[in-house]
């Protein structure tokens, strides 16, 4: 099964002392051995190499870049780029809701998500929840 992984679980499996750190291995850990599609994009790797590099230091952000290369690479992980198409759906939904606090780069992941049919997300940001997505 398809499951994208969000900025806030790859920073939960990164920072030892996240909050959510411990469970987000597990669940890592759960979804490798179950063989679980993992989906990233480029956006999210962005967002996650700045957070990486803020609060923990370049070096773990090379590290996880790195790390997630490899993966993907060996086919471990899919690292979908974001194009023209998914900037414009993503665009429309940044503005449409206007009640949320999405990021920009949320609304890229959720509309990547709706076009590959991906409903299952690996993340501790309740915008995925919002859009219907199944939290892992």
């Amino acid at each position: 099964m398809l499951v994208f992984v969000d900025t806030s679980a790859w920073i939960a499996v990164c920072i030892a002392n996240d909050i959510h750190h411990n469970p987000a291995r597990e669940k890592l850990d759960r979804l490798v051995k179950e063989k679980d599609v993992l989906v990233t994009s480029n956006y999210v790797l962005d967002e996650t190499y700045t957070r990486l590099r803020y609060d923990a230091g370049l070096e773990a952000a090379i590290t996880f870049h790195n790390l997630v290369m490899e993966s993907a690479l060996n086919g471990d992980l899919l690292l979908e780029r974001i194009n023209e198409k998914i900037e414009e759906i993503a665009w429309n939904i940044f503005v449409s809701y206007q009640d949320q606090d999405f990021s920009y780069t949320d609304c890229t992941s959720f509309a990547l998500c709706s076009e590959i049919g991906i409903k299952r997300a690996f993340a501790f940001d309740k915008h995925f929840s919002v859009m219907g997505f199944i939290l892992i």
